[in-house]
């Protein structure tokens, strides 16, 4: 309408140039319109035409992507020896190597916009029958060796040591302010350390597989590892949660006592990608609770080495100019390699924005330490709620745990 309106203008008669002249002056709005207003037309076009859907899921350009893709695939046969090392074409491994050609390979790629994307690429390129000819399925497997220990091993109260109130410092809740992680060392003393692998083994036996969560390259989340619900946490854990909720989120109470434990196992090679948990409560969907803590239940140096525990802001990982993986610094790694101890616990921002940065968190590769068998075990505190197990929790014996700001320590009686 307020177009028409000024290509229309007043009225134009004989003397005024006549048609002839009002055709003309038509003419030259319309050009100066177009020059005036295309350029914006044409940007506000290339904006949405900018959007790349697989560099926001991976730091990758989709034609870079692509190409690399195509790379791998049409040497698969070659580099990859399927009949020995059993690498069969998946789509999540051949993703892998490129991530990891990019300098990204520690990147997790499961969550479920970045599987669209993957599978919304190879389409692209293949076509749906192709993608369907080239890519296969494969076994999630691992291997975890497990230690041979006194399974008749009973915990008591007594054997919890250095549960401190406050658990966390001034110094330490700077540190996690600041760098998103913090290690309190030591917390558990190594007979409670024993009883709760002990107790962590029993749990992972009684799981059915469907249970246990794999940690796979078929799976695009890590190597060698899986996770499972650790469903009957006695009041140590208890306390810890507890004690962490009060120092963290004291507004959130309710939310935290809603969440779950849930048991982490890696061996030789495993590997944990950069992720972000969504610790969801069925009262409040948003992440209420921001952090998470690891209980370490394996002595470095011995039992494992590397697999540090990280944070980073992003789930992009930092690069160099050859565009290598960087490691994230020591002040935002757990250091359990360096000093660490069974018994110690990590504090880190794990689920979304704090401090204006939105943090991911991943493990670094698990290498074998001096002892025979290698294992890296550990208890995760503030996990989604396992609503399969809500009857077995509302049957658990009942607990009274005082707390003693004198001495530091805890006491605890059984009613």
């Amino acid at each position: 309408m307020w177009l028409w309106s000024t290509i229309k203008g007043p009225s134009v008669s004989a003397r005024d140039g006549g048609p002839e002249r009002k055709s003309l002056e038509i003419s030259e709005f319309i050009e100066h319109t177009l020059q005036t207003h295309a350029p914006h037309m044409s940007k506000e076009k290339e904006d949405v035409e900018e959007v790349d859907e697989t560099h926001q899921q991976f730091g990758i350009s989709e034609s870079e992507m692509k190409k690399k893709m195509r790379q791998v695939v049409d040497t698969w046969d070659v580099t990859h020896d399927s009949l020995k090392s059993g690498q069969k074409r998946t789509q999540q491994r051949v993703l892998r190597e490129c991530l990891i050609h990019f300098g990204m390979g520690n990147m997790g790629s499961n969550a479920q916009p970045q599987r669209t994307q993957l599978g919304a690429l190879l389409r692209s390129i293949y076509g749906t029958e192709g993608k369907k000819r080239l890519f296969t399925s494969d076994a999630d497997t691992v291997d975890l060796p497990f230690k041979k220990e006194d399974d008749t091993t009973q915990l008591t109260p007594s054997q919890q040591v250095n549960v401190e109130d406050p658990l966390l410092s001034e110094a330490a809740l700077t540190k996690l302010k600041t760098h998103g992680i913090v290690r309190i060392s030591p917390v558990f003393s190594q007979e409670t350390v024993v009883a709760l692998r002990i107790a962590l083994l029993r749990s992972l036996k009684k799981k059915k597989p469907k249970e246990r969560k794999k940690l796979t390259d078929t799976q695009g989340n890590g190597r060698n590892g899986l996770y499972f619900y650790f469903d009957d946490p006695d009041e140590w854990l208890l306390l810890l949660r507890e004690k962490l909720t009060k120092e963290l989120c004291p507004e959130h109470k309710e939310q935290a006592e809603e969440t779950s434990f849930i048991g982490l196992c890696y061996g030789e090679g495993g590997i944990n990608y950069t992720h972000q948990d969504n610790t969801a409560t069925t009262k409040n969907k948003n992440p209420a609770i921001r952090y998470q803590a690891l209980v370490l239940l394996n002595a470095p140096g011995k039992d494992f080495n590397g697999g540090e525990l990280y944070v980073q802001d992003g789930r992009v990982p930092m690069t160099n100019d050859q565009r290598e993986w960087v490691a994230p610094i020591n002040s935002q790694t757990s250091n359990f390699a360096c000093d660490g101890q069974a018994g110690d616990v990590v504090v880190f921002k794990a689920n979304g924005s704090g401090g204006g940065k939105n943090w991911y968190h991943g493990m670094t590769t698990v290498t074998k330490g001096t002892n025979a068998v290698c294992q890296r075990w550990g208890i995760g505190l503030f996990q989604p709620p396992n609503n399969q197990s809500k009857k077995r929790q509302s049957k658990k014996r009942k607990c009274s745990v005082s707390l003693s700001s004198s001495s530091g320590g805890v006491t605890s009686k059984n009613i």
